[in-house]
């Protein structure tokens, strides 16, 4: 079994504290006999020391079906198209 990040969706309000929460979150997995701990999110040099293995990673978005969600749809599939128009005009540079 592995353990996912404990703080996946929270907003960090305090950056100072996240390498405690994920000490917690790996002894807590250790302590569960846990065989692996997912890191999750980019590929970081902080990483290195611990894997060399990188696996990937789905981001699933979900949406209330009212006003605000669909506004908030709307707005995130116009981030995304930018940026993703963004990279095949850097691409073809």
């Amino acid at each position: 079994m592995k353990a996912p990040e404990p703080t996946v969706g929270i907003p960090d309000r305090h950056p100072v504290l996240a390498p405690v929460r994920r000490l917690e979150g790996i002894r807590d997995a250790a302590t569960r006999g846990l065989r692996s701990y997912e890191l999750l999110g980019d590929v970081e040099s902080w990483t290195r020391p611990w894997t060399n293995t990188v696996r990937p990673c789905v981001r699933l978005d979900a949406y209330p079906f009212e006003r605000s969600g669909v506004g908030t749809l709307a707005s995130d599939a116009a981030a995304a198209a930018g940026r993703r128009l963004k990279d095949v005009v850097r691409s073809r540079s």
